[in-house]
């Protein structure tokens, strides 16, 4: 089997894949496996693409924070090991309205709070430490969020120093990263999510943006949209370098930069996941 380089060369980000992102219902080989069920499959499948890393998806049944005590984590991290897949940080991308209505609020605070520790035990895990230690060394955990541009100062502040008790860094994709009023230091614990596509479809200068916020960047989507933003119908994504976003250029600059976590190959709407690792995998043999 193909193996996702753990590196890129030159120094460049490492890729995972975001199972937040995946089509379940697009790939046929994760019909539930006897006493392995969804979860288990969806990792199978992510180590047989070839790909080398693996973002966790707090909001999939079977592995939310409420349902894994501590010895499910550590469950889910040595699966992780065995598969050969990294572990990539996690996304709980709860509905940011929710972070704004008082009959929601605090579930959705509550599930943050919860992928908080989640990244914190299974970074510790990984790293081959006691449960809710921070590892030594390295890159923080992160967590990407989505939030409410209203989100009241008291819930933003809770967020961020829990996150900061944990040795977590949390990355907002909500926050528009171009926005001149957005000042954060690099080593706060809320910070920029960038997301490519994003970007792209409303005109954005993805390198240039990724150069000007430097280590501010928690945590760097991999994703893309038609060069023509009327060339795909329904999702408006692409496989990462088939249409505006210059790959290479993108990871170079994040290295640059001093970034220092994966890059998120994101696959959200995209028809043939298995293709786009493929071919991102490509770009990593050839180097840029």
């Amino acid at each position: 089997m193909s193996t996702f380089p753990g590196t890129f060369p030159h120094g460049l980000p490492p890729i995972a894949v975001a199972m937040a992102g995946i089509d379940h219902a697009a790939i046929a080989s994760l019909a539930t496996a006897p006493g392995g069920g969804r979860v288990k499959a969806v990792i199978a499948w992510l180590a047989a693409t070839g790909a080398r890393g693996a973002r966790i998806d707090a909001t999939m049944p079977g592995i939310r924070p409420r349902e894994l005590d501590r010895s499910g984590r550590r469950d889910l991290a040595a699966l992780l090991r065995r598969s050969e897949l990294a572990f990539a940080g996690v996304d709980v991308f709860v509905p940011p309205e929710h972070l704004i209505k008082p009959d929601t609020v605090d579930r959705a605070v509550s599930s943050i709070l919860g992928a908080i520790d989640l990244a914190a035990d299974l970074a510790a895990l990984a790293a081959g430490s006691v449960v809710t230690r921070p590892p030594s060394g390295g890159t923080p955990a992160n967590v990407s969020v989505s939030l409410h541009a209203k989100t009241p100062p008291d819930v933003v502040h809770a967020l961020s120093d829990h996150a900061a008790g944990r040795s977590v860094r949390v990355a907002d994709h909500a926050r528009p990263p171009s926005d001149a009023a957005f000042v954060a230091d690099e080593s706060a614990a809320i910070g920029v999510g960038l997301d490519p596509a994003s970007v792209l479809a409303s005109g954005g200068d993805v390198v240039a943006l990724a150069a000007r916020l430097g280590r501010r960047t928690v945590s760097a989507r991999l994703s893309d949209v038609p060069s023509s933003l009327g060339a795909v119908g329904g999702t408006g994504r692409v496989i990462p370098g088939t249409g505006r976003l210059d790959v290479g250029a993108y990871l170079v600059t994040l290295a640059t930069v001093g970034y220092s976590g994966h890059a998120i190959l994101d696959l959200s709407g995209l028809r043939q996941p298995a293709q786009a690792i493929t071919s991102v995998r490509a770009i990593a043999v050839r180097g840029v």
